[in-house]
């Protein structure tokens, strides 16, 4: 891999974007966002069987939509309850949906406002996992990899005001080691090293 490859990050999340970034920033990687190119591309329709396929799709759509001038990257997030949660209040891939038909509409708050009720209900806490797909196209074609972050979503939020697009950052008890601590609480170093299965699946995308 050449030294100062650039990648484009389909994404305008900052928060997606900072995390990705602390994550490659030993792989001679320029990441650049759709911030930074001149094409203003709409969403592209979502789908897929499960994270990495929608990953994989998106990442195909933005390498055709810019004219295939830069490899693509993009990353897809879902959720897993684990334990004893009934089927119809695990979202899977559709975090945001349940939102919209409790709510009538989708945004922080009610985001907030809706896994803060679904956590209490089962006692205050459940244990889940993102699963995250990511997609990669470039010149040699698309792939996919898959990983994983352990966490308790709880009812009582922490830090509300910072969690930009990432409302359940608010709710989130990252799995560090064998504690868990509020994603607000955690250090840096704590959150890279609980993010170390996505840096994982980063690297395989990126550099094989």
């Amino acid at each position: 891999m050449s030294k100062n490859r650039k990648i484009l990050f389909a994404t305008t999340n900052e928060n997606k974007i900072k995390r990705i970034q602390k994550l490659i920033r030993d792989l001679d990687i320029e990441l650049l966002t759709l911030s930074d190119i001149p094409e203003k591309i709409d969403e592209p329709n979502e789908f897929g069987e499960n994270a990495v396929e929608i990953a994989k799709n998106k990442a195909i759509y933005y390498w055709e939509a810019t004219g295939k001038k830069m490899p693509v990257l993009t990353q897809d997030d879902t959720m897993d309850f684990l334990g004893n949660v009934s089927p119809e209040d695990d979202p899977k891939t559709a975090i945001k949906e349940p939102v919209v038909k409790a709510f009538g509409e989708y945004s922080i708050s009610n985001a907030i406002a809706y896994y803060s009720k679904l956590a209490e209900r089962y006692g205050g806490e459940i244990d889940f996992a993102f699963r995250y797909g990511h997609g990669f196209v470039s010149e040699d074609g698309a792939k996919g990899a898959s990983s994983s972050l352990y966490a308790k979503l709880v009812k009582d939020p922490k830090g509300i005001d910072k969690v930009g697009k990432y409302p359940l950052r608010a709710l989130t008890k990252l799995k560090i080691g064998s504690n868990y601590v509020y994603s607000e609480d955690s250090t840096e170093e704590e959150k890279v090293t609980a993010d170390s299965d996505i840096k994982r699946a980063l690297v395989e995308l990126l550099c094989s």
